[in-house]
């Protein structure tokens, strides 16, 4: 049909991965779960945000005075400076970075949330027909963010094995995607690597990162680390940011580093990103492109005020990686309970892989998974993620977050459980 839109305009595609699930978030808004105004509602358990320290949080940032006089004017297109200062603080404090390791606010840049971050890099970093390479399952957005500027492509390396039948991050993976995006004529141009994992919730280390740092290297390919769960793990588990491998970098000019304040600390509605870039020229040549994607002074400074705490700071982490760890333990456990559901062991995050496919007919495709996703959203009332839509590679796999509150998540479950083992279907296609 004819359109006034831009032919950029018209061009987006509305087969995307997020086109997809739009029409099932618009569901959930209409319709969400209330235990005492809407108990027939649905329950959210595929946007990954984390509930489980919400009043505290809430309690600390109404503590801080938040209006100066020169929040009323412009700021510094990077961000503001002060913030960026605190936040290399923050970060050699929190990551636990070594002392030789000295982070400087002139390759910082502060954006509107992780999304905006991955506009930045992929605008400053790639061209048209180049392509950037991603281990999935991944956080679906990616193509988006990463596109939606710049006529790149998105070429995904499965973790999953088909022969051992294991998710395994290695180098080999991009060796296959580069060869694979030669093929289509695209230049291989970058790396995402997302650690800890979304959705597997593994914690990759400096033996299995290295070696894919060489590899980017040899091919004079950027690589983006996002590190948006590093404070989201487990109590037992161990972690490394690519912040501190510092002067080891195999290629430190093109080693970036991105994070936000959306799932560490649980703030996906202020929208503040961080891009650490491996040089201060992309800082200094994104400036302009930033000036449109900057956050409000107003939440930077507030922002800046809640990481100067530093004794608040280690309290609230400690305790939000002592509830993520208990609720994981207790989801996974119950979980297990129902015949046919398998749940691969998380590290991190707030998110459970459950492997359905014992529930699937024999020889299964992606229509069986999506119509036992549909059955969970309409006959359970409950929205999770099925792997399709993170880019896994083999049917019967499916995301499920466990960091909403303790009501929400006894009720999720209990439908869940009856949705999967019994002829069940109640009041939620609407």
């Amino acid at each position: 049909m004819p359109t006034d839109l831009s032919c950029r305009g018209a061009q987006q595609n509305p087969n995307s991965t997020l086109s997809a699930l739009v029409p099932y978030f618009n569901r959930v808004a209409r319709n969400p779960f209330d235990a005492y105004t809407n108990p027939y509602g649905i329950i959210d358990l595929g946007i990954a945000e984390n509930m489980l320290c919400e009043q505290e949080l809430v309690d600390k940032l109404q503590s801080i005075q938040t209006w100066i006089p020169s929040l009323n004017y412009y700021g510094d297109p990077i961000g503001e400076r002060t913030f960026r200062q605190e936040l290399c603080h923050f970060f050699q404090d929190a990551l636990h970075l070594d002392n030789d390791v000295q982070l400087t606010p002139d390759r910082m840049i502060i954006t509107g949330g992780a999304a905006d971050a991955f506009i930045v890099y992929s605008y400053m970093l790639t061209d048209v027909n180049d392509a950037i390479l991603v281990p999935s399952p991944y956080y679906s957005y990616i193509d988006h963010n990463v596109s939606i500027l710049t006529e790149n492509q998105i070429i995904r390396c499965p973790l999953l094995n088909q022969s051992t039948g294991k998710f395994r991050l290695s180098r080999e993976i991009f060796e296959h995607g580069y060869i694979e995006a030669q093929s289509k004529g695209l230049n291989p141009r970058a790396i995402i690597l997302i650690n800890p994992s979304n959705p597997l919730g593994d914690i990759y280390d400096d033996m299995t990162i290295r070696p894919i740092l060489q590899f980017a290297a040899e091919k004079r390919m950027h690589v983006i680390v996002d590190e948006i769960y590093a404070l989201s793990t487990f109590v037992t588990e161990c972690f490394q940011s690519i912040l501190n491998y510092n002067s080891s970098l195999p290629d430190p000019d093109r080693t970036h580093f991105l994070w936000s304040f959306s799932k560490d600390f649980s703030l996906s509605g202020a929208r503040v990103g961080i891009i650490y870039a491996g040089t201060a020229e992309l800082c200094t040549m994104a400036s302009k492109l930033n000036f449109v994607l900057v956050p409000s002074r107003n939440i930077q400074y507030t922002f800046e005020q809640l990481i100067a705490n530093r004794e608040w700071i280690h309290a609230y982490i400690a305790l939000n990686r002592q509830r993520l760890t208990h609720r994981y333990i207790q989801v996974k456990s119950t979980l297990e309970t129902i015949e046919g559901v398998k749940i691969r062991q998380s590290h991190a995050g707030f998110f459970i892989w459950a492997d359905l496919r014992e529930l699937l007919p024999d020889k299964a495709s992606f229509n069986d998974e999506k119509r036992l996703f549909e059955h969970l959203f309409n006959c359970a009332g409950v929205f999770v993620l099925r792997g399709h839509t993170l880019g896994c590679t083999e049917p019967g796999w499916f995301r499920f977050i466990f960091s909403v509150n303790d009501t929400i998540m006894t009720e999720a479950l209990m439908r869940i459980e009856k949705a999967l083992t019994q002829t069940y279907c109640s009041h939620f296609s609407i």
